[in-house]
């Protein structure tokens, strides 16, 4: 065996073994870790719950299900792509955090893998390595990426996406030998990348922005990449983008909607122009702040090492990866932009292209402020520029020839990858959403009263988006004996189609017990009316409880 051979062989194992280990952090304690099931998760994926529960149909049907529409969190469950990985898994593996979120995992392992070889392909081994590692075992990209939301699905998809894209463009080096001609790519491929990038509305809202980039640079490149395989891109697109055509004023204006909260959206409420510059110009001052912070690590100036990473969704006084590694980041955009100004580097120029338009979703907050969710896309940016930094640095250390650069390299990279999963691992973090989930309350309240009245009629009422979310939180943990409890009649999930029914119930029912959500309890005593009136049994922080001939 040769000494290449023998190179050869050493590279790979080491590559699957990388592989491999990432996957196991990957997959580890999945089902149960994070352990949360928060306000918006019901919002996001109450179709396909209802779907398998109750074999209701989707929303929107056929064709019209492909139509754009506004891909924001609590939205999500009405993507024809998302939707279809999370009712497969609820179908495989029933009601469970561990059924919601495999799907996903395994769709997010491949595109890792395959950015992996699309990096390797094009990049250095170090390279490849360095950003894999770092990248696999952040907390930031473990958390969105490990919970089965809309979030982590589009990054996921946005990095098989450009993995193909990049398959189309020959190597450096074979566009600067004279001869022979680059081998081109072959046109099923080019088709299959132009059809992912047309997917990418279906994610979330925040890669849109990158889906139009792709969809008009790619054909522009046709030198590059060969006319039949732009063409070829082109045609990937079109089906999807017929679709459109059937309602094209529509489709188009929820494209950039985001929900709107975009900052020029809130400034058009202002009500003068004077009072919308004043707030355009404030707000975009206060992102630029809170970003900045974010992305140098300023929060929580009093400890270092022991801070709890990307720690909650929507906080945008967190720190997103560690602090240690800043000068880093900082090191390899100073030597990114040297060489994207200097030598005329593309890649540099796109990364840094790249970072600029996954901040922009942060920076154009018009409601809230940067956080991790808004920012999320800028994880592979950022973490790339950290990796440029660190090869840079061990590039220095190697002046010193007596210096063991590479067993320190691998001991540095180790330890900041053990770092990063302790602290994912280590510390527990939030739900996706900070807004409050009484499900807990309201259960612990149903199960008591359920001992003391196991023959009394229960009517439990939750959030006031009931007729949308249909009581999703409930009905999921509830399992076998909540169904068996609301077919037999005993207990009602409160809503507008059968407030009528109750209404002529509770009247005549010997023991009624009403468990309400406290800020809804309104809500539910106008649905009822005159059936409502029952002597108040006890009040909790978020849970109001009224009963009749139960003690």
């Amino acid at each position: 065996m040769t000494a290449a051979l023998i190179l050869l062989r050493r590279r790979q194992w080491l590559e699957m073994g990388v592989l491999a280990a990432l996957l196991l952090v990957f997959v580890w304690q999945l089902g149960s870790y994070p352990g949360w099931f928060d306000h918006i998760q019901p919002q996001s994926i109450w179709p396909q719950v209802n779907r398998v529960l109750d074999d209701t149909p989707y929303p929107l049907q056929g064709w019209a299900g492909w139509r754009w529409q506004d891909m924001y969190q609590h939205n999500a469950g009405l993507s024809p792509l998302y939707g279809s990985l999370i009712e497969l898994g609820l179908r495989q593996g029933g009601m469970t955090l561990g059924a919601l979120r495999w799907p996903q995992a395994i769709f997010s392992i491949i595109a890792l893998c395959l950015a992996y070889f699309a990096l390797r392909r094009r990049s250095s081994l170090a390279f490849a390595i360095t950003l894999a590692v770092l990248l696999g075992t952040s907390p930031w990209f473990l958390v969105m990426m490990r919970s089965g939301v809309i979030i982590g699905f589009g990054g996921a998809l946005l990095l098989v996406c450009l993995s193909l894209v990049s398959f189309l463009f020959p190597r450096l080096e074979q566009l600067r030998a004279p001869w022979p001609a680059p081998r081109l790519a072959p046109c099923w491929l080019a088709a299959l990348a132009g059809f992912s990038v047309s997917l990418l509305p279906y994610a979330h809202t925040s890669v849109r922005l990158l889906a139009v980039l792709l969809a008009l640079g790619v054909p522009l490149c046709y030198r590059l990449i060969g006319k039949k395989q732009a063409l070829a891109f082109v045609a990937g697109l079109l089906p999807l983008l017929l679709v459109q055509l059937g309602d094209l004023h529509q489709s188009l204006h929820v494209y950039f909607l985001a929900r709107g909260e975009s900052l020029l959206h809130v400034a058009r409420e202002q009500g003068s122009a004077e009072a919308a510059r004043t707030f355009v110009i404030s707000k975009v001052l206060d992102n630029m702040l809170i970003l900045g912070k974010l992305l140098l690590g300023l929060n929580e100036p009093d400890s270092w090492f022991s801070v709890n990473l990307a720690f909650s969704y929507w906080l945008s006084g967190e720190v997103l990866y560690p602090k240690f590694l800043v000068p880093f980041f900082l090191a390899g955009l100073l030597r990114s932009g040297w060489l994207a100004w200097r030598q005329r580097s593309a890649g540099h120029l796109l990364l840094l292209l790249w970072l600029g338009i996954t901040v922009a979703p942060g920076l154009m907050s018009g409601i809230g402020s940067p956080n991790q969710a808004r920012l999320f896309l800028a994880v592979f940016p950022l973490y790339a520029l950290i990796t440029i930094g660190l090869l840079a640095a061990w590039q220095y250390l190697r002046r010193w020839q007596s210096m063991p650069v590479r067993p320190l390299a691998a001991c540095l990279l180790l330890l900041i990858a053990l770092y990063q999963v302790h602290n994912f691992f280590g510390y527990e973090k939030g739900g996706i959403d900070e807004k409050p989930n009484t499900y807990a309350q309201l259960r612990a309240a149903y199960d008591s009263k359920l001992q003391q009245c196991p023959h009394a009629l229960f009517v439990l009422h939750e959030y006031p988006e009931f007729m949308v979310y249909s009581y999703v939180t409930i009905r999921w943990f509830g399992g076998p004996p909540m169904l068996a409890a609301m077919r037999s009649g005993q207990t009602w999930l409160l809503d507008y189609r059968n407030a009528g029914q109750l209404r002529s119930l509770l009247p005549h029912a010997a023991q009624v017990v009403v468990i309400s959500q406290k800020n809804s309890a309104q809500q539910a005593a106008a649905l009822l009316q005159e059936s409502m009136v029952l002597p108040d049994h006890g009040i909790s922080d978020e849970i109001e409880i009224f009963s009749r001939g139960c003690p």
